[in-house]
């Protein structure tokens, strides 16, 4: 009564906020007394279920037990018998001693196995044994950097220590490169040489001489047989090989001999992918604004090819393709026809998307060709370069990598067997070349440019 007279003194906002709080709490005495209230009961549930769980597992016991035999009189009846082992004494045996029988041997015929067909990698040369190209590139890859630098003193020139000259020969060939080596000696020149036959190892020593694989040619062979062909090829197989070690590589024929010292053609070689000599004896202006058809015509007798830019490489590989595809082929043409050096000229032709009518007869065709042909060259839409550049670096800036740098020998300087207007004095290097008559012709050039020492090896 107290509480409630308190409150009707109240005024009527407090009246409300006191009477909702003992309401609040009047409800969660009542809850408190609630969760008392069930908790008893389920504790009380769970004695009931547990207790009541117990006894049905007892009376599930006490039936099966009932039903189990009577151990004690199965035991007296059936009790097993204990019997001691019987020790016998082992019977002594006297070894039976039988005559060998003497069988005739069987003759059975050899059976016969079909071989095993394992899958094999394939030689990238045409004609060759996996196992062959191996060991081509074994030695190649072992002799190559003993004669890299282009002279005997290695300390002469580092910056083309990655350099390696090659030069071809066989046993025909014997006093050819006697010959060319003897003038390559004067200027301390180092070289490797492709043997095309294992009997050619005997003039020119082992050290610096790789066997090609696939080739035993001894005899001299005429031009523009299939023979001819494939050796061509086979050299371009051993440049890619160079190559792909590292190498920048200088190809030179035996017919082909240094007059002067040669390091000017070598660090002008350095700065283009690809520097061939011209096979046309009209070739006779380099200038980069305007080329001249006439000295695109390529002898693969002397060239220079990077290893660097590796689309040079796929591009060789393209012409090697070529070459071998074509090793049967007619001779028509400069570019229609078998040979590396008809291949290398359809490489070059295919990537500048040079026309080949302008090859046709050297000394006519050649007045005729449509003066825009005589620009710079746009290259092939399936080209690996971006862009070419022609015996000039001036607008490298500017053009599309990779650049496709490319030029010419100065044929008055590095001419070629049938150049026009040689010059005796200006040359470094002669070529005798494309002249009819085989060696004795090539013989008759070298001495009339003072170049022929009578094939014999020098002291």
């Amino acid at each position: 009564l107290q509480f409630l007279y308190f409150i009707g003194t109240m005024r009527p906002h407090t009246k409300m906020i006191v009477l909702m709080c003992t309401l609040i709490f009047g409800i969660l005495f009542l809850r408190e007394e609630d969760c008392s209230t069930t908790l008893a009961k389920l504790n009380d549930d769970y004695d009931k279920r547990e207790k009541a769980i117990l006894e049905k597992g007892v009376k599930t016991l006490n039936s099966y037990l009932k039903d189990l035999p009577d151990e004690s009189n199965e035991g007296k009846r059936g009790e097993p018998k204990h019997e001691e082992p019987k020790h016998e004494d082992p019977k002594h045996e006297e070894p039976k001693h039988e005559e060998p029988k003497h069988e005739e041997p069987k003759h059975e015929e050899p059976k016969h196995e079909e071989p095993k067909h394992e899958e094999q990698v394939e030689s990238s040369i045409p004609g060759v044994t996996l196992a062959a190209e191996k060991k081509f590139d074994a030695d190649m890859r072992q002799k190559w950097k003993a004669s890299a630098g282009l002279y005997k003193d290695k300390s002469r020139h580092r910056e083309l220590e990655n350099v390696v000259m090659v030069t071809m020969v066989n046993n025909a060939y014997e006093k050819m490169f006697n010959n060319w080596k003897c003038q390559a000696d004067k200027f301390g020149l180092d070289f490797l040489v492709l043997a095309f036959d294992s009997k050619a190892i005997s003039f020119m020593g082992d050290d610096k001489t790789v066997v090609l694989p696939g080739s035993d040619t001894e005899e001299q062979i005429r031009v523009n047989t299939n023979r001819f062909n494939v050796m061509g090829c086979q050299k371009v197989d051993a440049v890619i090989k160079l190559l792909e070690i590292g190498a920048d590589v200088i190809v030179i024929d035996a017919d082909c001999v240094f007059k002067k010292e040669p390091v000017k053609f070598f660090k002008e070689a350095m700065q283009h992918d690809f520097y061939f000599q011209s096979n046309h004896p009209d070739c006779r202006t380099l200038d980069s604004a305007n080329p001249d058809p006439a000295c695109f015509l390529i002898n693969s007798g002397f060239y220079y090819v990077t290893g660097k830019n590796k689309a040079m490489i796929e591009l060789l590989k393209k012409a090697r393709k070529s070459c071998y595809e074509h090793a049967d082929v007619k001779n028509v043409s400069p570019t229609d026809g078998a040979g590396d050096q008809r291949a290398l000229q359809r490489m070059l032709n295919n990537e500048l998307n040079i026309p080949t009518h302008y090859y046709g007869a050297w000394d006519s065709h050649l007045k005729t060709v449509p003066a825009p042909w005589r620009q710079a060259y746009a290259l092939n839409t399936s080209s690996l370069f971006k862009s070419a550049s022609f015996c000039t670096h001036e607008h490298d800036q500017r053009l599309p990598k990779p650049v496709f740098h490319y030029c010419t020998l100065d044929p008055t300087i590095y001419p070629a067997g049938k150049h026009k207007g040689i010059v005796h004095d200006e040359m470094v290097a002669f070529h005798a070349n494309h002249l009819p008559g085989g060696i004795e012709a090539k013989i008759r050039q070298l001495t009339k440019h003072r170049l022929w020492n009578g094939g014999e090896k020098c002291e």
